[in-house]
């Protein structure tokens, strides 16, 4: 089990209680899975966290927004463009490659490499070369440019606007507040140009943080990879320094700076 092994690796090391970010839907089984999980690994307690908490701890911003701020956490996710090829090759070839788990699953690494690719040049390649669940093997080549990807995702680009504009009328209308003093996007999603002109342009242009490039107000620089840190503030929960950050406990996404007794849950 992985969590069994990072308990033996974290052996005599200073440690507190271990974190589990966890997604803002599905939240009950999510907990329930963590709770089995570390319970089979033979640990007493563990902490449940939401993963836009976790993100923006990644990023030093329990330190830059000590006394009082408000964030807005970005996770975008993706798949359109092993989609797009998916249908192509269906068209081209006659193989559904999305009926093949081994073969759809190498493309979607092809095409993940090829929109981080997209991200600082105009054109990606994608070459495929796998295996097939009926014993064959196909291989295919195709090309991308950053304008036909813009194309393809138009309207979830749209979408990921509208949800923020959503998010803000909603957070308007429960909390009486509409400022946001950081953006902080997470997924390799948030690489792509297009949306961090979007989000920047949908905040007046204010820049979002993605990767932590720059030193943080109160913190050392960190260079927080963008798929990387929820699982990364999910660790600094799990190791508070003295001046560290105090765990909010699921759920309190809108309550930032005092301990709450239900982030724990004993086993």
């Amino acid at each position: 089990m992985v969590i069994a092994e990072l308990k033996a690796r974290a052996a005599g090391r200073r440690s507190t209680t271990p974190s589990s970010p966890s997604p803002t839907t599905s939240r009950t089984a999510h907990v329930e899975a963590a709770m089995n999980a570390a319970r089979m690994a033979g640990l007493m307690t563990i902490r449940i966290i939401d993963e836009p908490t976790a993100a923006a701890v990644s990023h030093g911003l329990h330190h830059h927004l000590r006394d009082r701020g408000n964030v807005l956490v970005l996770h975008v996710g993706g798949g359109t463009i092993a989609d797009h090829f998916t249908q192509l090759i269906k068209h081209n070839h006659g193989v559904d490659i999305a009926d093949d788990d081994l073969a759809f699953t190498n493309l979607k690494s092809q095409c993940e490499l090829a929109k981080k690719m997209l991200s600082s040049q105009a054109t990606a390649q994608v070459n495929l070369h796998t295996n097939l669940a009926n014993g064959g093997v196909f291989s295919f080549s195709g090309s991308l440019t950053r304008a036909q990807f813009e194309k393809l995702n138009h309207d979830l680009f749209q979408k990921v606007i509208s949800l923020v504009d959503t998010a803000m009328a909603e957070t308007k209308r429960a909390a009486g507040f509409d400022m946001i003093d950081e953006v902080v996007l997470v997924g390799g999603s948030v690489r792509i140009p297009r949306i961090r002109e979007l989000v920047k342009n949908y905040f007046d242009g204010k820049d979002a943080t993605a990767t932590a490039a720059a030193s943080i107000s109160g913190g050392a620089a960190a260079a927080v990879e963008p798929e990387e840190a929820v699982v990364h503030g999910g660790g600094l929960l799990s190791h508070p320094m003295e001046d560290g950050y105090h765990c909010l406990g699921a759920g309190c996404r809108r309550q930032i700076g005092s301990p709450m007794d239900r982030c724990y849950h004993e086993l």
